[in-house]
């Protein structure tokens, strides 16, 4: 996946992140409440010689100096503290009440600091100076002589807020997962795109080149305009004269050209394709025969017969096929100037067949000699074997291809079936694009000439 790619899915998929920002900021919410507070309260004391400081009276200084770190360990034995809970009426053992209080000696000082970390922010405060009266009392009953004294420096107050859970910290925490979750959602989504693995396919696949991009109707997003239907539909119609100029380029030089437009499977807008080449052909001058030759859903037929008319009952392809009547008697005109058409004529129990035979090659000659060019659109080739026969006889295949629709293994399928036909294929169009989509359309081959993409 390129850089490009990367930047262009995070862009369109901000939304999801932001969503996910805000399920992680949620949950760590929920997290905070449910986690019960701790409070943290401390008491501090030094122990003096009788008469003078810590380091007075000579070797009295000096021993008391020496003992702190072990005076810090008596105000965390649990004799010491079985004693305090005692004291403060408190139903816990003093071996449970050690893993919440700490003795610190600041480096430097004569100071013991004595934090007691609890649930209740009056418990700690008055657990801390419990704790700190008794190591006074035992200090002092320890000591021959009655030489040292305790001085409490400061008394432990409840303190306002909690040590824990810490709201900013779990929140940031929150956040932060929140948005490497959703990043990590856009880009798996974009890596299982089934429009940018068709894409992939298509490129790894085949050399064609890409004849045009039909637009489809684009994704809504905040701060950007949706085209119109009208502007749509004129988007539309510049995009498949681009096709028609650049399959131009592809055609055979000299005689008229059979060209069957196909697809791997169906829904991918063959028929409208089809028709678009065949009315910007007309447009041109060009005289054209458009033939709909998908015998199983006929829906060329319906766009050029009347309501009134059941396509599967009037003179058409099967007609002629079957040796019932001369193509010069079934083809019909129609409303775009240029352009004949030959419905697909009755139902038949085997398309594949009738459309295999000799009868067909010998229409498509004849076609040929009366007409410049002539467009088949035909059945999609991965279901159905029913235009593998046209993809023989014909001069050319343009291959129509909705990104998403067919999986890679069809247009592999489509590919290998179109590659061992003797007519080539002289490109792909890919319809119901949206431009902005992160696809990476340029691993396509590039258009037989600098005309521009649609």
């Amino acid at each position: 996946m390129e850089l490009s790619e990367v930047l262009v899915s995070l862009r369109r998929g901000w939304l999801t992140i932001l969503l996910s920002i805000v399920i992680g900021i949620l949950a760590a919410t929920g997290v905070t409440m449910l986690i019960p507070p701790t409070y943290s309260s401390t008491a501090s004391i030094m122990f003096v010689a009788r008469g003078g400081s810590p380091d007075g009276l000579g070797a009295t200084g000096s021993y008391i100096q020496s003992q702190l770190a072990s005076y810090a360990e008596i105000s965390t034995s649990a004799g010491l503290l079985d004693r305090v809970a005692q004291r403060v009426a408190l139903p816990m053992s003093g071996a449970d009440l050690s893993r919440q209080v700490t003795a610190l000696v600041p480096p430097g000082t004569a100071l013991i600091e004595i934090t007691v970390k609890f649930d209740s922010r009056a418990r700690a405060a008055q657990l801390a100076n419990a704790i700190t009266e008794e190591l006074r009392s035992t200090v002092t009953n320890l000591t021959p002589g009655d030489i040292i004294r305790g001085e409490i420096i400061s008394s432990a107050v409840p303190s306002e807020r909690p040590i824990s859970p810490s709201r900013t910290v779990n929140l940031s925490i929150g956040a932060a997962l929140g948005l490497v979750v959703g990043i990590a959602i856009v880009l798996l989504r974009h890596t299982n795109d089934r429009r940018r693995r068709t894409v992939q396919q298509l490129a790894t696949s085949t050399q064609a080149p890409l004849l045009g991009r039909i637009p489809g109707v684009p994704h809504r997003r905040i701060g950007r305009r949706t085209p119109s239907a009208a502007e749509l539909d004129a988007q539309r119609t510049e995009a498949y004269r681009r096709v028609r100029a650049n399959l131009q380029v592809s055609l055979p030089e000299a005689g008229p050209t059979a060209i069957v437009v196909t697809a791997a499977t169906p829904g991918e807008g063959v028929t409208t394709t089809a028709r678009h080449l065949a009315a910007h052909n007309g447009e041109a001058g060009v005289r054209v025969l458009l033939i709909d030759a998908n015998l199983r859903d006929p829906q060329l037929s319906h766009d050029f017969s009347t309501t009134a008319e059941d396509v599967t009952h009037v003179a058409g392809l099967a007609t002629v096929l079957g040796g019932f009547a001369p193509l010069a008697q079934v083809v019909r005109h129609s409303a775009l100037p240029g352009v004949d058409v030959l419905l697909c004529g009755p139902r038949t129990e085997a398309p594949s067949e009738l459309l295999g035979g000799k009868a067909l090659e010998e229409l498509l000659v004849a076609a040929r000699a009366a007409y410049d060019v002539v467009i088949v659109d035909a059945a999609p080739l991965v279901p159905y074997a029913d235009s593998l026969g046209l993809v023989g006889a014909a001069d050319g295949v343009v291959l129509v291809v909705s990104p998403g629709i067919p999986g890679p293994s069809d247009i592999s399928d489509t590919l290998e079936t179109i590659e061992v036909s003797p007519a080539p294929l002289l490109g792909i169009v890919l319809t119901r694009v949206d431009p902005s989509d992160p696809i990476p359309w340029h691993h396509l081959a590039a258009q037989p000439e600098p005309i521009g993409q649609a």
